[in-house]
């Protein structure tokens, strides 16, 4: 059910002449409380709408039971407009049209709601006798208050006679509404102060004409003559509302409550007001004595721990003192040990005793349900802990205890760390560590190696385990393969330990993501003299250095070295193809001949390739055609490979 209508309908409940709230509920049903608005089609099945009739159903027995005819007659209505089952249609406006007739003397309108009753259920035989009945009474009325008043005037008993003046009054309201109405109402109150129909029948007149002094009268008369505490609580409660909402008169309003409350100190209308009274007036000790009176007042077994709430905060906000407020406060802690408002008058109470308030907080944490609200009092708790105390053990447990119930908690394990680095306990650390990086979605590459980094460190530097800063370097190295720091400390830990083959690794590695050239030159040098230093592996240096010579093929070292290799493997075309290369890069004509003379003796003392020797000395002839060695040699190979034209 929409809670805006239980909202007005418990505003009705304190307030019955309320305006707005009653055009608000009005405005709410239409759509079968469903929150439709305004020519939403009502729905029959809809458990909103038993529950709309259900609470319009309590609400009219309670308004019923307190007078509030008006206003049992409008709810009817709202719920007509809702209801569509014929049955409970035709009980609805039977219920109205007894109402009207019974209660409010408005015959018309009571007979127009019995025919609707006949429309709806035409063989309904107490309407129809309920018809014939009003019929018969109108048709004789003045005979029947003739009768009524000579009984009265011959009668001795009291309830009789009081209850005959008050039919008389009843029938002229229906037929004649004049000043015998009022006068017969008065005279049965002479007769029985107690009579409350008739006490009620003059207070709708004297509302109606707005007689607010007649109206007090008659509401005093109520209160001395009361025949019970209800009643005349009623009466003053009355009394006080007419006081406070049509005179104005506000402190005479108060009295009035305070009457009430002092025949019953819980009464929930009386509180109400005096609360809103003295809360305006900030009469704040009075206030408090309203609420302890009605606790004292509270049968046993009903929940007092607003009650205790209300006066803790009057005492500790508005009076200061919290030595006070913590009788009331030590209550609401016993009924709900995680209560907020509680805990917070703690934390004032006991802002300078760590020790207490770590036995609150802990408590509520016991007990509290929200995995939210038990995680951040574990973080208080740890933090105040370690704050106050000084007890790293405890506060330890008390973040630990904060990462069961939030995992991901990231004040809890930045604590965790800083009070394990300060008692020295790297162990616990790192699994702190490595649970935090299996924490961490997958693809959160820079996370994880930010947590891998710090396990390195401990490793590294506390534990002294070269072994396992080596094993998460490479685990870092497995997600980042161009993690810098990683990979220059793990080339200095290999060269350190003198494991070459790995720090070669490493190292190529680097050049590998390197993008400065600068740089990759370097490591490039350093891997081929390593093959050449450590291991004497010419072979393995061939790569780094043409590697290196493709970078830089202005590197003399480079290339003497190059030729070096080539030269003792017999590498000849591998040195060839050097020497063609570095043919390339010369710019005098004289040294670009001596160049390709190497290159033809090679290619035919080495290589045995003739052809390869002729193509190069037919190169020297094209820039120096009388250059004799070329001459000679050609003609020797023409020769012995028998290609005479090219000999002649």
């Amino acid at each position: 059910m929409n809670p805006e209508i239980v909202r007005a309908l418990a505003t009705l409940e304190a307030d019955p002449e309320n305006a707005d709230a009653l055009a608000s509920l009005a405005l709410l049903t239409e759509g079968g409380g469903n929150g439709h608005g305004r020519g939403a089609a009502p729905s029959t099945d809809s458990g909103a709408d038993t529950a709309v009739r259900r609470a319009l159903g309590e609400a009219r027995r309670v308004h019923r039971d307190r007078g509030d005819f008006e206003l049992v007659v409008r709810m009817i209505d709202l719920e007509l407009g809702i209801e569509t089952d014929k049955n409970r249609r035709a009980d609805l406006y039977y219920e109205k049209g007894k109402l009207l007739a019974d209660e409010l003397l408005r015959e018309d309108e009571a007979v127009r709601a019995f025919e609707r009753v006949l429309e709806l259920r035409p063989d309904d035989e107490g309407t129809q006798d309920t018809l014939g009945h009003i019929s018969l009474v109108k048709d004789n009325w003045p005979k029947i208050v003739k009768k009524y008043l000579e009984e009265a005037k011959g009668s001795t008993d009291r309830q009789l006679t009081t209850s005959l003046y008050l039919s008389v009054a009843e029938i002229y309201a229906k037929y004649q509404p004049d000043d015998n109405v009022e006068k017969y109402l008065k005279k049965a109150l002479e007769i029985e102060p107690r009579n409350s129909k008739a006490s009620g029948r003059l207070e709708r007149i004297y509302r109606g004409e707005q007689r607010w002094d007649d109206l007090i009268a008659l509401y005093e008369q109520r209160i001395e003559a009361g025949a019970t505490k209800e009643e005349r609580i009623s009466a003053y409660l009355s009394l006080a509302e007419l006081q406070n909402k049509k005179l104005g008169k506000r402190s005479e309003a108060a009295e009035s409550y305070k009457k009430a409350l002092g025949l019953d100190p819980a009464n929930g209308r009386a509180l109400s007001a005096l609360v809103e009274w003295y809360t305006a007036e900030e009469n704040w000790q009075a206030l408090i004595r309203v609420y302890e009176n009605a606790l004292r007042a509270r049968p046993r077994g009903e929940p007092e721990t607003a009650m205790y709430l209300q006066i803790g905060m009057l005492w500790w906000k508005k009076l200061g003192n919290l030595e006070a407020a913590d009788e009331y406060w030590k209550k609401v802690r016993k009924a709900e040990p995680a209560h907020p408002a509680m805990l917070d008058f703690y934390r004032a109470l006991y802002a300078s005793d760590g020790n207490k308030l770590l036995a609150v907080l802990g408590q509520a944490q016991k007990v509290e349900a929200d995995p939210k609200r038990r995680a951040d009092l574990g973080v208080e708790l740890a933090m105040l802990a370690e704050r106050s105390t000084g007890a790293a053990e405890k506060a330890i447990d008390l973040w630990k205890g904060v990462l069961k119930i939030d995992p991901a908690q990231g004040d809890a394990v930045a604590a965790l760390k800083r009070l394990y680095q300060k008692t020295e306990k790297w162990n616990a650390l790192l699994e702190l560590l490595k649970e935090a990086v299996e924490a961490l979605p997958k693809d959160d590459l820079d996370g994880r190696v930010v947590r891998l980094m710090e396990i390195v460190g401990i490793y590294r530097d506390k534990l002294n385990l070269p072994v396992m800063v080596i094993n998460y370097y490479n685990h870092i190295l497995q997600l980042k393969p161009d993690h810098p720091d990683a990979l220059a400390a793990l080339a200095a830990m290999y060269e350190s330990m003198g494991r070459w083959n790995d720090l070669i690794g490493v190292l190529q590695r680097t050049v590998d993501v390197s993008s400065d050239t600068t740089e990759k030159r370097r490591l490039l040098r350093r891997i081929a003299g390593l093959w050449i230093e450590k291991f004497s592996n010419h072979n393995q240096a061939v790569k780094p250095l043409e590697e290196l010579y493709t970078i830089d093929p202005a590197d003399a070292d480079t290339v003497g070295k190059l030729r070096d290799i080539y030269g003792k493997r017999r590498s000849w075309r591998a040195l060839l193809d050097l020497e063609r290369k570095e043919l390339e890069r010369l710019e005098k004509p004289e040294e670009q001949r001596a160049k390709l003379g190497e290159m033809a003796r090679l290619a035919a003392d080495r290589l045995g390739d003739a052809r390869e020797a002729i193509s190069i000395w037919n190169r020297v002839i094209e820039g120096a055609p009388d250059d004799a060695e070329a001459l000679q040699t050609l003609a020797g190979l023409y020769e012995r490979d028998r290609r005479w034209p090219a000999l002649i």
